[in-house]
């Protein structure tokens, strides 16, 4: 940690001889998290993916947590929508290769938001 460096820090407060403690599970650096939240993964689902497929596309994510949202894109209905935080990722070249293979190269798009 850096002196006059602003943080995101998760955790619980307690009461403990009558002083209120917080007790850290994670610090992550504004600077960062500004990074990551620019970040977006984009995802489409073509007519041939099944219900199947689906699931086992939640599935991954949910392995792969982290802060950067995935947007999806449902081709059949026409419906694009930003999934749940609980499904938001860290990308990883193992988490492309693992999109990739379920659901195609063309279906699988990282972006970059511009400033």
């Amino acid at each position: 940690m850096k002196i006059n460096q602003v943080y995101l820090i998760t955790g619980k407060s307690e009461k403990r001889n009558q002083k209120i403690q917080i007790i850290v599970s994670e610090i992550v650096s504004a600077e960062s998290l500004k990074t990551e939240m620019k970040r977006r993964l984009f995802l489409r689902l073509t007519e041939d993916d099944s219900s199947n497929i689906k699931k086992q596309l939640l599935k991954i994510l949910k392995v792969h947590t982290g802060r950067v949202p995935v947007v999806l894109y449902e081709e059949k209905k026409a419906l694009k929508w930003v999934l749940d935080e609980k499904y938001w990722i860290n990308s990883s070249s193992e988490l492309e290769e693992q999109l990739i293979k379920l659901l195609g190269r063309n279906n699988v798009v990282f972006q970059n938001e511009s400033k």
